[in-house]
């Protein structure tokens, strides 16, 4: 008796608030490019991605032992450890979070300031779900992915999905397939 309209967003319109940044880096450099990153927003908070646990404990201690206020969550983490984890980085007290794609769903977290994909996904509807937690709430944040030359493929899917990454920030016409 009473219908109601439900309405998705249009393709590309999810992404107005989010500015997409794409970088071509090499495997031994990524690390290095990661801290530069994270030594330009000093004051701006981070999700960063990998694909599994191991590499969010590592890549997390490598990040505090040069100087980072970083904590992993993955799977790993006990109940209590990851909503003290979690707490800690909605406080401020941690900077940087480092996690896979498991342990970080469901999670709701204002003013995220920058998703960083350092071992992108293989899954294009994965990268959307991952950025999907920065500029939340009318705010605006900041998605960094990292592709290995061997990985510009991936930008075909971003393009179905009507994602807005500026080609000039990736050197296309130097490298080619």
């Amino acid at each position: 008796k009473s219908p109601v309209s439900v309405e998705g967003t249009q393709p590309g319109a999810a992404h107005e608030d989010i500015t997409h940044i794409g970088h071509i880096v090499p495997m031994r450099e990524r690390y290095s490019a990661l801290v530069n990153v994270l030594l330009m927003a000093p004051d701006e908070r981070a999700l960063v991605f990998v694909r599994t646990r191991q590499t969010t404990t590592e890549l997390a201690q490598r990040l505090v032992s040069d100087g980072f206020r970083a904590a992993a969550l993955s799977g790993e983490l006990s109940q209590d450890e990851r909503t003290r984890t979690l707490e800690a980085f909605r406080s401020g007290a941690i900077r940087v979070l480092v996690c896979t794609d498991v342990a970080a769903r469901g999670l709701d977290i204002p003013a995220v300031d920058w998703i960083i994909q350092y071992d992108p996904t293989d899954d294009p509807r994965e990268y959307i779900h991952r950025v999907g937690r920065t500029a939340r709430a009318g705010g605006r944040g900041k998605a960094l992915l990292f592709l290995l030359p061997s990985e510009l493929g991936f930008l075909r899917y971003l393009k179905q999905a009507k994602v807005p990454l500026n080609e000039y920030e990736f050197p296309l016409s130097k490298i080619t397939n």
